[in-house]
Parts: C-alpha cells; sequence; structure tokens
C-alpha cells in the first residue's frame, strides 16, 4: 500500500509542477505576472516548514503523531477539491483552441470587468496576436484564415469595434470581428515542438533557457539540502540540537526569501533576481562546505546554519520561482504546455540524478569512514 500511495503521489506532483505555474501564469494580468507565479513556490515554502515544525518531537514527530502527520494532506487536498468549481479556464488555452468567444468570456470574469473595457480587449487582441504569430504558418493561410472571419462581420461585438480602435491608435492591425471556428484552429495547428525547435529560433531559445535554468536549478544540490542534511552532517559529527536547528533554519528561510522574491519579482525583473540568486547560493555553498570540513570548531555549528539558510535563501530569491515562472512566459502560446512539459522533465530528472549521486557518494563516504 505504502508503494502504490507513493506512485499516486509521485504522479499528483509531477503533474502539478506543470500545470500550478503554467496556469497562474496565464491567468495573471501581466503587471502581477511575477507575484503571482511565486505564490506557488511560497506556497510549496510554507507546506515544507509547517511538515518540518510538525515532524519535530515536541509535535508530531512521535511514534503515536506521525500517522496523523502523514494524513494532514489530505485536508489541503480536500478544500482543492470544494473549491475546484470556482476555477475559471485559462484564456489563453482557449485562444490556444480557436474558441475566441469563450477566452473573452474567461478574461472578462477574471479582470471582474465588463466586455467592452479597453483594458480587456486590449489583452484579448494581444493573446490572438500572439497565438498567431506562435504558430510555424504560411502567410497564404493566415490571410486566408482572416478572410473567412470578416466575411461574417454581421456578427461583430465590442471585440471588434475595441480591436478597430485600436487598430486606429496605433497598436496594429484591427482583429476580424468574427472568432476563428474549430476547422480552422485545426488548419493552423503549429508543426510538433521537435520540428519547430529545428524550424524556429524563438522556440529554440525558449526551450534552451527554460530546460538550461531547471537543469541547473536541481543540479544545485538544493533537493539534497532539504532531504538529507541532518544524516549528513550527523555523520559528519555535528549534533542532534544543529541538525535540528539546520532543517528548521532552511525552511524558514525557504519562506522568507520567496516573500522578498514576490515583492520584487516585477520590480527588479527575472534576470537580476536569477544572477543574484546564482552568485549567493555559491558564495553559501562554499561556506556550507568549509564548515561541514571543520565540524570539531567552535564556529563550525553557526556557520553551518547560517550558510545552509542563506544557500537555500539565495536560492529561493531567483532560481526556485524564476525557473517555474518562465516557461509561461518565453515559449510561444503554440507551445507554451508543451515546453513547460519538457522543461519539468528535466527537472525531476536533474533532481532524480542529483539525488542517486549524492546517496552512492554518502555510502562510499560511510564505507570510508
Amino acid at each position: 500500500p505504502s508503494a502504490w500511495g507513493d506512485l499516486v503521489s509521485g504522479i499528483a506532483c509531477g503533474g502539478a509542477a506543470v500545470v500550478v505555474p503554467l496556469y497562474l501564469g496565464e491567468v495573471s494580468p501581466a503587471h502581477l505576472r511575477g507575484a503571482l507565479g511565486t505564490a506557488n513556490q511560497l506556497a510549496l515554502g510554507l507546506g515544507m516548514l509547517a511538515a518540518q515544525l510538525l515532524g519535530l518531537p515536541a509535535g508530531l514527530g512521535t511514534l503515536q503523531g506521525w500517522p496523523v502527520l502523514l494524513g494532514l494532506p489530505a485536508l489541503p487536498a480536500l478544500l482543492q477539491l470544494l473549491f475546484q468549481p470556482l476555477l475559471l479556464e485559462s484564456p489563453r488555452w482557449y485562444v490556444v483552441m480557436g474558441n475566441d468567444i469563450m477566452a473573452e468570456e474567461m478574461l472578462v470574469q477574471l479582470r471582474d470587468r465588463p466586455p467592452d473595457d479597453l483594458e480587456v480587449q486590449e489583452e484579448l487582441y494581444c493573446m490572438l496576436e500572439a497565438a498567431r504569430r506562435g504558430h510555424d504558418l504560411l502567410q497564404i493561410q493566415l490571410e486566408r484564415s482572416l478572410t473567412r472571419a470578416s466575411s461574417h462581420s454581421s456578427c461583430g461585438s465590442n471585440l471588434g469595434a475595441q480591436s478597430q480602435a485600436m487598430g486606429a491608435a496605433g497598436c496594429g492591425s484591427a482583429l476580424p470581428a468574427a472568432h476563428m471556428s474549430l476547422d480552422d484552429v485545426a488548419q493552423l495547428r503549429a508543426p510538433p515542438i521537435w520540428q519547430a525547435v529545428a524550424t524556429q529560433p524563438a522556440v529554440r531559445r525558449a526551450l534552451l533557457i527554460t530546460v538550461s535554468l531547471t537543469a541547473l536549478q536541481q543540479l544545485s544540490g538544493v533537493a539534497n539540502l532539504f532531504n538529507f542534511s541532518s544524516t549528513y552532517l550527523l555523520a559528519r559529527g555535528f549534533s542532534d540540537a544543529t541538525c535540528a536547528s539546520v532543517a528548521v533554519a532552511v525552511h524558514a528561510s525557504n519562506v522568507c526569501a520567496t516573500l522578498l522574491t514576490a515583492l520584487l519579482m516585477d520590480y527588479l525583473g527575472r534576470r537580476r533576481l536569477l544572477l543574484a540568486s546564482t552568485f549567493g547560493a555559491a558564495a553559501c555553498a562554499a561556506l556550507l562546505t568549509l564548515a561541514a570540513a571543520s565540524p570539531l570548531e567552535p564556529w563550525a555549528p553557526p556557520l553551518c546554519i547560517a550558510a545552509a539558510a542563506g544557500f537555500v535563501g539565495s536560492f529561493a530569491l531567483g532560481l526556485g520561482p524564476v525557473a517555474l515562472l518562465l516557461p509561461a512566459e518565453v515559449f510561444p502560446a503554440a507551445y507554451r504546455s508543451t515546453g513547460a512539459a519538457l522543461a519539468s522533465s528535466v527537472h525531476w530528472t536533474a533532481q532524480f540524478a542529483t539525488t542517486f549521486v549524492f546517496l552512492l557518494q554518502a555510502e562510499r563516504l560511510r564505507a570510508g569512514a
């Protein structure tokens, strides 16, 4: 039963790791996309911090308490099922599927504004244009679809009027008044992502950036610090108190740094946070190595706690949230979901590799000792 539970939990975690950041990136307004995208990382950090605190011997970390601790995740799962009807479909997904009417309806509900609101229509217009540019189509196919749509101009609505106004204001060509049919979408379906990578520089760059970043994120070893820090430090000669302090400090630092990132993400930009995060994590890793190499020195335990907390805090400043957020921002609309899935696959593969290598190294260290 435990193995089946781990399997189901792993599938759920893998799916959520792809869908949640992608969904948040697609439904968020542009000026809040960074902050709302970071909310996913913040929720993960709060959950891990709560689990760490509840798992202490003073909490539920006892022989009688651990079954309760393992059953607690059922509560947020039940809440998710309860509030699931309140979730709206992503308007960007409807745009990719060619259903502009439903995209407009979802966008109106998400922004809580009337259908003829200029900002709503401008956002919808940008979604439609981005989706069409993302397809690797011949110009004749696009012109044919626009010509077919314009023949139904009698069905025009506020969308047509607003897009014409935007076109007159210099925001681009006016949007056709009618909506594309599903037959049109079938004709405009983009080629597979492997083909797009070979022929479209935008897709190739997006895939290279997201895959490299997710690999770097896990090859930093952050998962091993979360999962095996206590075991490793005990083997190196640190006390139980130091190991417990490190475990709590890294989770608390993760939450605090993620809160800071939510405030700075849309102000400083992704690139600056990534650079600061990478250099900060590298410096703290060097200090942590120094402390682990001298466990008997009086300065080693406090340095170990500070370095571990600093490493995780630096990670949460950029490498953690930005790597999850970027696929929803850099991929063309037609390849956004596939690109996010590929990036997530690299994420979990790199995490498995680092964990496997670490366990091998730890076994060799124990054998050598």
